[in-house]
C-alpha cells in the first residue's frame, strides 16, 4: 500500500520553520557537489609583532590547525593589512604548506594555485595591501597543519604586520 502526505509546511514546536537537518536528514559532505561550501574559518596571525624580512628563503609566517571533511579542499584568502617594503621592486610571495607538503607552487603542474605574489611589483616602497588567494589540493578527512610561508624576492626588506597590524585569512573548505 502506498500513501501520500500533501502538506504546505512543517513546524517545530516552537512555531519555527524546520530545516532538512530537524527533519533527520543527513546529506554526507562526500555525496556534495564539487565547490559546495562546507565550512567557513575566519583567522588571524596568532601574533601581530612587526616582521622584518630581508632573506629569499620561505620562512613561516602563520601555523593554524585546521579540521576538514574527507575530499574537501580550502580556499585561503589573505588579507596583509598593511606592510611596507624598502624599494620599487622588493616584492613577498607568500605559499601554504598543507601537513608539510607545499601546495599548488610553480613547477608543480598545479596551474590553478599559483603562489601569492605581490600585485604592485615596481611600484615604489611605502604602505601596501595584498589580498589574494589560493587553493589547496583535495584534503583527506582530519586534522591538518597549515602553515603560510613568506619570502622576499629581489634585494631589499619587507616588513609584515606594520603597526602591529594583523594577517587575516578567510578560508573556505568546499566539496572537492
Amino acid at each position: 500500500m502506498v500513501s501520500t502526505i500533501k502538506v504546505d509546511n512543517i513546524q517545530k514546536a516552537d512555531g519555527s520553520a524546520a530545516s532538512v537537518t530537524d527533519l533527520g536528514v543527513s546529506v554526507p559532505t562526500s555525496s556534495l557537489p564539487a565547490g559546495t561550501m562546507i565550512n567557513t574559518h575566519t583567522l588571524k596571525s596568532p601574533s601581530n609583532s612587526s616582521l622584518s624580512m630581508t632573506n629569499g628563503s620561505f620562512a613561516d609566517i602563520d601555523t593554524f590547525s585546521i579540521t576538514t571533511q574527507a575530499n574537501s579542499k580550502l580556499v585561503w584568502i589573505i588579507d596583509t593589512q598593511q606592510y611596507t617594503k624598502s624599494g620599487g621592486n622588493v616584492n613577498v610571495l607568500f605559499r601554504l604548506l598543507v601537513d608539510g607538503v607545499d601546495n599548488g607552487q610553480p613547477g608543480t603542474g598545479d596551474e590553478r594555485n599559483p603562489s601569492w605574489y605581490h600585485p604592485w611589483y615596481g611600484h615604489s616602497a611605502g604602505r601596501e595591501v595584498m589580498y589574494n588567494h589560493m587553493v589547496t589540493n583535495q584534503l583527506s578527512a582530519g586534522s591538518h597543519e597549515i602553515k603560510v610561508q613568506a619570502a622576499v624576492y629581489n634585494p631589499g626588506t619587507i616588513y609584515l604586520r606594520y603597526q602591529n597590524m594583523y594577517l587575516r585569512y578567510l578560508v573556505h573548505e568546499i566539496a572537492g
